[in-house]
């Protein structure tokens, strides 16, 4: 019988370094853990069904912080995420991806801006770095934001976003450098006593055989682990069988993000206003969201797609450089959510031949958890930090791993 362990702090006097890894799932935490895995001396195999960084991870606003999580151990979890973009990046210059630019927050009306204050108040309280702003300052900051709504903000210096897509190519080159096999297009679809089964671009059926299994592949995970008898608590992606237009889910999860054109004076930090989000883009543009206008449809209903000129539309608003600009790419995405809304990282089974990994804040976690992943899986150690994201936190979760053939 397999069961899951209850405290959560599973340990091994018995290393892992030197033995095959297969990790699945080339999304920003796949490719963070296979650099770390392949730097440290495993056999590690990576897998996608698509290209690298090109799932829900490619659809991420990407914006790096910990403000306002919660509970408190996932904040602290998220602060460490951004500690270890700042390590990366110190130590290393060809960490181009990482652009701590700061975020402003804009309030438009009094309540926005009392929820603003105690907001400042109670990150200043935990040491994390949050001021407020005069209008006369932002306008210094971002001197072509279209303030005349405004009533102040507030700057989080800490906070920034990660161009994804270079992230990911990079690691994962580096991960090849250091002996690691990643093979785009293939598809797991099934986990037994024997391995993983695995479909690839031609259709072909074959077995990878491991000696440890990393899911990484969002919300794929649900949909491997009832093989193995377990119902993954994240919750699931569909949202509404009518795609009624304007039809709201219990549980919304598409996320959308749209790029624009390259324009000349656009954003120098993160902005946050009430109804969208701007940051620079790599291609000189700028990036905007606003996850609960996207969220209220489902991923397949043609009414999803007013979403990028409303967005838009509410971007030219505050700045007015955007009026020439037009949108050049919108990408969607399922986000990744567990049922209780904070990080799952844990082994499913109590052999420690499959090991879980599924957060809504994988961009700004995929660092400490490469590192701290690891460590687990090839020492037994489990870090502090993890230990209030174990599975044991889901008491409907099955407790007997039992294969299906």
């Amino acid at each position: 019988m397999k069961t899951i362990n209850e405290d959560g702090l599973m340990s091994s006097t018995n290393a892992r370094r030197n033995q095959s890894i297969l990790v699945i799932g080339a999304g920003v935490i796949g490719c963070s853990l296979t650099r770390e895995l392949a730097r440290r001396g495993c056999e590690v195999t990576l897998l996608d069904s698509g290209e690298v960084g090109n799932g829900t991870t490619a659809a991420s606003f990407a914006w790096v912080n910990s403000n306002g999580k919660e509970p408190q151990s996932y904040a602290e979890l998220n602060a460490l995420g951004l500690h270890a973009y700042e390590r990366w990046s110190a130590a290393d210059r060809k960490r181009p991806w990482f652009h701590q630019i700061g975020n402003i927050r804009i309030a438009h009306g009094d309540q926005q801006m009392d929820e603003l204050e105690t907001q400042v108040a109670r990150l200043q309280e935990i040491g994390y770095r949050a001021e407020l702003l005069p209008l006369d300052d932002i306008a210094e900051m971002e001197p072509t934001l279209n303030l005349r709504s405004a009533l102040g903000g507030a700057y989080f210096p800490s906070e920034g976003w990660v161009d994804t897509s270079l992230m990911c190519s990079i690691l994962v080159n580096e991960a090849i450098e250091s002996g690691a096999r990643f093979m785009p297009y293939h598809r797991a679809t099934a986990l037994t006593e024997n391995g993983v089964l695995v479909s690839n671009a031609s259709g072909i059926d074959e077995w990878f055989s491991s000696d440890v299994t990393i899911l990484t592949a969002g919300n794929g995970i649900r949909l491997l682990t009832p093989a193995i008898g377990v119902d993954f608590p994240t919750l699931p992606t569909a949202i509404d069988a009518s795609h009624e237009p304007g039809a709201i889910t219990e549980h919304p999860t598409v996320g959308m993000t749209c790029t624009t054109t390259p324009i000349t004076g656009g954003p120098k930090h993160v902005i946050h206003a009430d109804t969208v989000s701007m940051r620079p883009s790599s291609n000189g543009g700028v990036t905007i969201t606003d996850h609960p206008t996207a969220s209220q449809w489902d991923s397949a209903d043609p009414a999803l797609w007013q979403v990028p000129n409303a967005l838009l539309d509410r971007a030219r608003a505050l700045w007015p450089a955007l009026d020439s600009a037009e949108i050049s790419t919108a990408t969607i995405g399922n986000r990744v959510l567990p049922s209780d809304g904070v990080t799952i990282a844990d082994w499913l089974d109590s052999d420690q031949r499959y090991y879980t990994v599924a957060t809504h804040s994988g961009v700004t976690l995929a660092p400490h958890l490469a590192e701290t992943v690891a460590e687990e899986i090839l020492t037994g150690t489990r870090h502090s930090s993890l230990i209030d994201f174990g599975l044991q936190r889901f008491n409907d979760l099955a407790t007997e791993v039992q294969f299906q053939n």
